[in-house]
């Protein structure tokens, strides 16, 4: 496979520095069915307001996100962000929900769960209780690691146990930033198809937290129900908020403006230069969405192993959503061949929209080579 080939089929965006699958809740159902009775891997990541707000402070975390095979917006703020700049994520995909949905699965195929993490006794319960309250899972397992640090949580012993169990699905409840750190740190000995950090679920189906009615969730106001059902999160709710409120104001904002004031005819030209030591792309004008999904074969055809991937981007006023966020995947692909996507000019206007998209520093400034 090219490198980013993966890349191609997937609808991105990019919200508030963070790339995301634009996905339904039926369609992310069936991308996780089908990579159970394929048997191919799958690192689902489930970003809601604190996933954004932790990976603009924790490069880690950032890169837990970028590395996952589908990434889904589990958080309202999000949506109503994309849908204000006209990216229109087309709704919450809950991770809670999608769980609910796969757990609904016929009873000859029932989906084999192993609950990683929680609360002491908690995973125990999920793993029992399971198969009582949805016909189309089973608990297969369950580990409470305790609160040592991702390796010790990783010994030969507990991936073995894990892997013994042979689950289609590995739910982690570990806090976000360790249970996603986790799972990179393991997902290559993992056997199971699929695994995501999912602390919420294990409560659920426990028994130990109740949901937020339907029309609560709808509403965008399940996190006063999370807060009235676990008070001690209001915390972490008030600090994405302040955080949410500076994101509207220096970021999101501006965008909105601009965008509605752009006057761009997206009409963009591309250059592929290839030499020894690096593959070089010259954009200028500027980029439309029909012309992005064009260019990302374009880009997966010219990466190389061990070569950088350098773009002059000092003629392009303006760049696609969907491409800035297939860039970021692009370039961890291209880490994973000892090699990277690297900037080596770039218009004004165009520093200016990375900076409030929020991705500046996600990129690498080079000479040109």
């Amino acid at each position: 496979m090219k490198i980013g080939e993966d890349l191609l089929p997937r609808q991105l965006c990019c919200v508030m520095g963070l790339p995301f699958d634009v996905v339904t809740t039926a369609a992310a159902v069936t991308q996780v069915e089908q990579a159970i009775e394929s048997g191919e891997h799958c690192f689902l990541s489930t970003p809601n307001l604190n996933f954004v707000v932790s990976s603009m402070r924790d490069d880690d975390f950032y890169q837990s996100v970028v590395e996952s095979d589908l990434i889904i917006a589990d958080g309202m703020p999000i949506v109503w962000v994309s849908k204000l700049l006209g990216i229109n994520l087309p709704e919450r995909v809950a991770g809670s929900t999608l769980f609910d949905e796969l757990s609904q699965r016929p009873a000859e195929k029932k989906m084999r769960v192993f609950f990683f993490g929680g609360l002491p006794g908690v995973a125990e319960k999920a793993a029992t209780v399971l198969a009582d309250k949805f016909p189309g899972a089973e608990g297969c397992g369950y580990f409470d690691p305790g609160f040592g640090s991702v390796e010790d949580m990783s010994t030969d012993a507990i991936i073995d146990t894990i892997n013994a169990a042979n689950p289609d699905f590995i739910v982690v409840a570990l806090g976000a930033k360790k249970g996603q750190n986790w799972i990179l740190y393991n997902r290559d000995r993992l056997q199971a198809p699929v695994v995501s950090h999912l602390g919420a679920v294990v409560n659920f189906v426990a028994g130990e937290v109740s949901r937020a009615p339907t029309m609560v969730q709808k509403l965008g106001l399940e996190w006063l129900w999370r807060i009235k059902e676990e008070p001690g999160i209001w915390r972490r709710y008030w600090n994405d908020g302040l955080a949410l409120l500076q994101l509207l104001v220096n970021n999101v904002l501006p965008l909105y403006l601009a965008r509605n004031k752009s006057g761009h005819k997206q009409v963009c030209q591309s250059t592929f230069d290839e030499t020894d030591i690096c593959v070089k792309l010259t954009l200028t004008g500027a980029m439309g969405s029909d012309f992005s999904r064009n260019l990302m074969a374009e880009v997966v055809d010219h990466a190389r192993p061990h070569k950088p991937l350098q773009l002059d981007l000092s003629g392009l006023e303006y760049m696609d959503n969907s491409f800035i966020a297939f860039l970021l995947l692009m370039d961890c692909r291209l880490q994973k061949y000892h090699s990277r996507l690297e900037i080596i000019a770039v218009s004004d206007a165009l520093a200016k929209a990375f900076q409030q998209q929020g991705v500046a520093k996600r990129f690498v400034y080079a000479a040109e080579a």
